[in-house]
């Protein structure tokens, strides 16, 4: 299995923008026309759904994706028959289709570990696929191996747990006190989910599909997944289909990475990432919940975002390596440990700094939660206008795959924001800043100081609680005041009124405005949705003569 991951890596890092469009003709008046794809979403998260549309705006360009109601929302499956009329009816003048085949197969990454859809349900609403590269849309998919744990029924879910442990152990006889019939469910939704794999695998050797991308979900060293990958890629070997169908780790921030390989490809433009480590040696590792070492996912999401490793150029990346101890909750104080780390950190991020290198900021120190002693060192060493990139949420390959599609579209509106719009500049800026402000919220503030008190709150609340009762909303309702004030303080403190300048605009922007909004997307506080607005106002002035960004105001 290394040997074909490491030359679909070579292949795409030497194709570079191979899988996508040429560069489009340019508009009267040198302005380039805004690119335009339709997003099938995995599901209705923000980091799914949300995510992606705002990477896109970063990078110039824009995503349609389905009304809401058609992914349906937690529990409840989204609607595939109603989706693939939607993208019939969308997809004609798109540049290309980027599409969940979870969600159109089953009804989203939740509806994917249940037994609701049988194998021919699953595989027939995979002809939308199909049918959009017969009206000539590009079509590109991901979908996901699955994760160890499995809820595939409700008779099941006691032994959700037991299952999953067995799973990681690696041993082949049935786990005890598991009725066989439950057992055989378990491994019969994940036989389905392997056949609509190799399916799609098909589709590509018929042309049907230009790129595949398979991204394991959360996972160990050891487990029937292993089984399942090679499963996999010795059919792309025996199809000779390395060089158009990926596996790689990760799930939630695929989409991110797709969309970020899309525009860098399609605006000609490879950015090179310098990746520093905290710790030596930490690349040969297997990070927590993940099934590969971290050099391995790293180059996974360079090379799906259309970036490559480099040296002594281009922006550097600071990725905080997991920590031994990754699911304990931060100290209430800061001890001599967390000192010297965070010493370290800011000696790292100077140093980068004097360089006069661009940096961004990959945390994976502890699962879905910032490190709150390296947070607070960023926000007081650094402007937040000069992060490139930041991301410390849910698993080791979601950070690092937002964060690396963020600094690769980031380098795009750098590259060619002299072509576009005053629009479309300032519209790819704000969202810039938006966006990282916004992981700063949820990944620091609410993952790491505000959600540990809420989930004392939500303990014993149903999974499926009564509309009618609004269990969640006082806890909704606390996650916004406290999200809301934090940033306001943030915006008081380093943003309001501040400015900096924007070589695509060879113009001052100044912080002028801010607008959030917080809400649970689904009946839990596991994640908060940051609808975060920002408004930049363009001020005039002379360029500044020494500093990179120039100072603030």
């Amino acid at each position: 299995m290394p040997r074909l991951r490491r030359a679909f890596v070579s292949a795409l890092l030497g194709m570079g923008i191979a899988l996508v469009p040429s560069l489009a003709a340019a508009l009267p008046g040198g302005l380039q026309p805004r690119p335009t794809a339709i997003l099938i979403p995995l599901d209705d998260r923000p980091s799914t759904c949300l995510f992606p549309q705002q990477i896109a705006r970063i990078g110039g360009g824009r995503l349609r994706v389905p009304p809401r109601p058609l992914l349906g929302r937690a529990w409840t499956p989204g609607d595939p028959e109603g989706l693939a009329v939607w993208a019939r009816h969308t997809a004609p003048g798109v540049e290309r289709a980027l599409i969940s085949a979870d969600m159109l197969a089953y009804g989203g990454l939740v509806a994917s570990r249940t037994a609701e859809s049988t194998t021919e349900q699953a595989v027939r609403r995979l002809d939308l696929l199909d049918v959009l590269r017969e009206a000539g849309t590009p079509v590109v998919a991901f979908a996901i191996l699955p994760r160890l744990s499995l809820r595939t029924s409700e008779a099941q879910a006691p032994y959700e747990r037991a299952l999953a442990n067995w799973a990681a152990s690696g041993v082949d006889s049935p786990p005890q006190n598991v009725p066989a019939g439950i057992f055989e469910e378990y491994l019969a939704v994940r036989r389905r989910n392997l056949e609509v794999l190799q399916a799609l695998i098909h589709k590509v050797a018929e042309g049907n599909l230009e790129f595949l991308v398979l991204g394991q979900d959360d996972a160990a060293s050891r487990g029937p997944h292993i089984d399942e990958q090679k499963n996999l890629e010795e059919l792309i070997h025996r199809l000779g289909l390395e060089r158009r169908v990926r596996i790689v780790s990760g799930a939630d921030e695929l989409a991110m990475n797709l969309v970020a390989g899309w525009l860098a490809g399609r605006e000609g433009v490879q950015p090179i990432l310098e990746v520093l480590y905290s710790e030596d040696g930490a690349g040969e590792r297997i990070p927590p919940l993940e099934s590969r070492p971290l050099d391995e996912t790293l180059g996974e999401h360079l090379a799906l975002s259309g970036a490559r490793p480099g040296t002594g150029q281009g922006t550097v990346l600071l990725v905080e390596v997991p920590s031994a101890k990754p699911y304990e909750p931060p100290a209430l104080h800061v001890g001599p440990e967390d000192q010297q780390r965070a010493a370290a950190f800011k000696e790292r991020l100077d140093e980068v700094r004097a360089s006069g290198r661009r940096v961004a900021v990959a945390d994976l120190r502890l699962i879905n939660r910032a490190d709150p002693v390296l947070a607070r060192e960023l926000l007081e060493h650094l402007p937040l206008w000069e992060l490139e990139a930041y991301a410390a949420w849910n698993t080791p390959s979601n950070a690092l795959g937002t964060a690396v599609a963020q600094a690769v579209v980031r380098e795009v509106a750098r590259v060619r924001g002299k072509d576009w719009s005053l629009e479309r500049v300032l519209e790819s800026e704000k969202t810039q800043q938006a966006f990282t402000l916004a992981r700063l919220v949820d990944d620091f503030a609410y993952q790491a100081v505000i959600r540990p008190t809420l989930s004392q709150a939500v303990r014993g609340l149903p999974r499926d609680p009564d509309p009618l009762l609004n269990l969640y909303g006082p806890v909704g309702i606390q996650a916004r005041i406290e999200a809301v004030a934090w940033t306001r303080q943030v915006w008081e403190q380093r943003l309001a009124g501040r400015r900096y300048w924007v070589p695509a605009l060879r113009r001052w922007v100044e912080f002028r405005g801010m607008h959030l909004e917080v809400v649970l997307p689904w009946p839990r506080v596991f994640e908060i949705e940051a609808r975060l607005d920002l408004r930049l106002a363009p001020r005039d002035g002379a360029p500044p003569a020494l500093s990179r960004t120039g100072p603030s105001s």
